[in-house]
């Protein structure tokens, strides 16, 4: 009888029925192996229980090994990936290292049929996507870089001018002392459901109850991403209608990196769709990060910018050491310049500069599930290079430059921020009027003030941190 090549019966494996014309019960993997190790009795054993309608099926390792190889190398990178900070990052290479292995060695064409449809799916959504996030966003706001607010806007609280006020340019009065407050979303009052508790009218109802000189009027020239900047443009468009006798900035740290983006950026307004909804999933950083470390990214930036620099990260102010930042923040310092020009010359008015804090600049337990927070380190070592750089800047100019942290830092009460969002809430806002009113009074910026009023305490108005 001839001899059958048999694998073991410990080897063997039912199989399923693969159709018509094949016989379904026991068949035999048979794997190549070295046949000395088998004895004859297991080679009589198995050709006595093997039926002769078996179909042998030989699978090689060759054949096999691939697909395990793939798998298991696959399992690994995300294993070796987790282990650093860079999962999503890892991830992402990954897949587009699959898809050039299959689109350009292999020219698997599914695959490539595949990529092709999701580039242009991708791009597709980012231009209806930006389409729409820009729909609604111009419902309150202009599509240019100012992106200023719609006047008469009841969901916005604006006026006639598309500031958020109460009351119209005609109500303030020469014989008044008016105040213009210039900033960004800080001003304008994130958050802050009555107009009343945004601290620039706080400040003018502190000071009317002082009483003993003119009677004082404030307005909130903030809006959402605005930066010194377009607060000049603003302050330049609107400013004199609004008879102002002093001009007080806030600045804020992310206005160092907005002044570079709106004077070499884009020149419109509106998030990609892939922003607003990584935005959406709280997933902002992770994407930023990912777009950071692409290198057509700094390519294309480069190109865009015009050959000026736009650091990546919108918080670097507080990420690295000052002598790093100090050739990104001369667009800031020259835009400050420029307002106190415009002030002295043309307003004939007072200005003021003042650098809010965060709270990640002196405390850890403010603002808990803040959506910002991957952005920067609580209590980092450079957290507070921003009042370092205001120092500097009071020291060389005219207009007093003041900060806010300590009024914050010491305040008694708490919170001062919401639970979810940078912003203050309505007793962050009282705490700044309140040291903003002793920085007024002890610099004696307002006309017949110092003489009638008195400061509460001197702790305020100090800008080292």
């Amino acid at each position: 009888m001839r001899q059958r090549n048999c694998v073991p019966s410990a080897l063997r494996f039912p199989a399923v029925s693969q159709g018509a014309g094949h016989t379904a019960g026991f068949r035999e993997f048979r794997i190549r192996l070295n046949w000395n190790n088998v004895t004859d009795e297991d080679r009589r054993q198995s050709d006595s229980e093997a039926p002769e309608s078996t179909t042998p099926v030989i699978l090689s390792w060759r054949r096999s090994l691939p697909r395990a190889d793939l798998t298991a190398t696959c399992v690994c990178y995300l294993l070796a990936s987790a282990l650093f900070n860079q999962l999503m990052v890892s991830v992402v290479i990954g897949l587009i290292a699959a898809a050039l292995y299959h689109c350009v060695y292999k020219r698997n064409p599914k695959v490539i049929a595949l990529t092709i449809s999701v580039v242009i799916s991708f791009g597709i959504f980012q231009w209806a996507g930006g389409y729409i996030v820009r729909a609604m966003l111009t419902r309150t706001h202009g599509a240019d870089v100012d992106h200023r607010m719609r006047p008469n806007n009841e969901q916005m609280q604006t006026n006639s001018d598309g500031l958020r006020c109460s009351v119209d340019a005609d109500v303030f009065r020469e014989e008044d002392a008016n105040i213009v407050f210039i900033g960004d979303s800080f001003v304008y009052g994130e958050r802050i459901e009555k107009t009343a508790d945004v601290f620039p009218y706080v400040v003018a109802s502190l000071l009317n109850e002082r009483g003993g000189g003119p009677n004082v009027r404030s307005v909130s020239f903030g809006w959402t991403s605005s930066s010194p900047l377009l607060s000049l443009r603003m302050l330049k468009d609107k400013g004199p209608k609004y008879k102002p006798d002093l001009v007080i900035l806030s600045l804020d740290v992310t206005d160092f990196h907005d002044d570079l983006k709106y004077q070499y950026g884009q020149q419109y307004v509106g998030l990609k769709a892939a922003d607003f909804l990584a935005f959406k999933l709280k997933s902002s950083h992770m994407l930023d990060e990912m777009k950071e470390r692409f290198r057509v990214t700094t390519v294309l930036n480069s190109v865009v910018v015009s050959d000026s620099i736009v650091p990546m990260d919108r918080f670097y102010i507080v990420n690295q050491p000052l002598s790093e930042s100090e050739p990104f923040t001369k667009e800031t310092e020259r835009n400050l310049r420029d307002i106190d020009d415009y002030c002295r010359n043309e307003l004939k008015c007072r200005f003021l500069v003042l650098l809010l804090p965060r709270h990640f600049q002196y405390s850890e337990k403010e603002s808990p599930d803040n959506w910002e927070a991957e952005y920067y380190k609580p209590l980092g070592p450079y957290v507070l290079e921003p009042f370092n750089w205001l120092a500097q800047v009071d020291e060389r100019t005219d207009f007093p430059c003041r900060s806010l942290l300590d009024a914050f830092r010491d305040a008694s009460a708490f919170p001062l921020y919401l639970n979810n969002d940078p912003h203050w809430n309505v007793t962050g806002h009282r705490v700044a009027a309140e040291a903003i009113v002793n920085i007024i009074i002890q610099e004696g910026l307002l006309r017949e003030a110092p003489h009638t009023m008195q400061a509460d305490s001197p702790k305020s108005s100090t800008h080292t941190p």
